[in-house]
């Protein structure tokens, strides 16, 4: 008997802190992530230990005046969240957060991208196998794996995706394979040995 677990993505998240500004007695901008060029936000630490404080972040974009935020709400705590028509890819955006408290004002270092540069692609989706041939008894069978690209309309046009399929058969939970670089959302098993399967798949954008 041949079955599968299908795991639809696994994710791995780099984040860049600020080194000396850590300890809590300023904020800082700690990560921001663009799904497809055209949406991106950011999120920001809070000063520690400190009741009653509002935050005020500010951008600029080439020679032009600091704005604030467009939207604090959509990214959740902490964050600011710049929609399409906030976003513009190949321009530097520089932004810092200050926190206005009962002694005074109180801001972050100046954080600077290109939207390019942030950019992390939500997972693929629909991860599922069909079965290609029908034998019966011990005989290795032929499994056709496939997925869905991360949802098309919120990835650029610009964009191309890499695949990472990885799989296992659970008799053997230490041993993955590993296909990299997969430019087709699918797979084709020939003659799999008889067993249980997990198999896990990711993308990233080139």
């Amino acid at each position: 008997m041949l079955c599968f677990l299908l795991t639809l993505h696994w994710m791995t998240v780099t984040v860049a802190l600020q080194s000396s500004k850590e300890d809590g007695k300023r904020p800082y901008i700690y990560r921001c992530r663009s799904p497809n060029m055209e949406i991106f936000t950011c999120w920001w630490r809070p000063i520690a230990n400190q009741d009653n404080v509002t935050y005020t972040f500010l951008y600029t974009t080439g020679e032009r005046a600091p704005r604030e935020c467009p939207d604090y709400v959509s990214g959740g705590i902490n964050s600011c969240f710049f929609d399409a028509k906030h976003t513009q890819v190949w321009e530097m955006y520089c932004m810092n957060v200050t926190a206005h408290t009962r002694t005074g004002l109180i801001t972050s270092q100046k954080h600077c991208l290109d939207v390019v540069d942030i950019v992390e692609t939500d997972p693929p989706c629909n991860l599922t196998y069909i079965m290609l041939n029908e034998s019966i008894g011990e005989v290795g069978r032929s499994v056709l794996v496939s997925w869905l690209h991360p949802v098309e309309s919120l990835v650029h046009e610009a964009l191309i995706m890499i695949y990472e399929l990885r799989y296992r058969n659970l008799a053997h939970t230490d041993s993955w394979r590993v296909m990299e670089r997969l430019r087709e959302p699918r797979v084709e098993f020939l003659d799999l040995p008889v067993g249980t399967y997990e198999f896990s798949v990711r993308c990233r954008s080139t």
